[in-house]
């Protein structure tokens, strides 16, 4: 239950389910799929769904250094209780 739950730590906004297309897919079809979903999130109604479904706010093209912040974050919530 939410009432029953104590906040120890908050960070700044992190990458969350990521959409991956895989290695060997050409740049054209990267790029197609990646404005496909950016484009469903920018029209209201493609916005609306993915909102309620999900929470989405949007998508943006990420890479692996997108993820440095999560990793940081890790670090430090290893020493919480220290």
């Amino acid at each position: 239950m939410v009432e029953n739950t104590k906040v120890i730590y908050k960070t700044k906004q992190i990458p969350n389910d990521a959409i991956a297309v895989r290695s060997d897919m050409s740049a054209k079809w990267d790029t197609k799929i990646t404005k496909a979903f950016q484009n469903i999130a920018k029209s209201k109604e493609g916005h609306n769904i993915l909102n309620s479904l999900y929470g989405y706010e949007g998508f943006s093209k990420i890479n692996d250094k997108s993820f440095n912040g999560v990793r940081e974050h890790l670090k430090e919530a290893k020493n919480i209780d220290k």
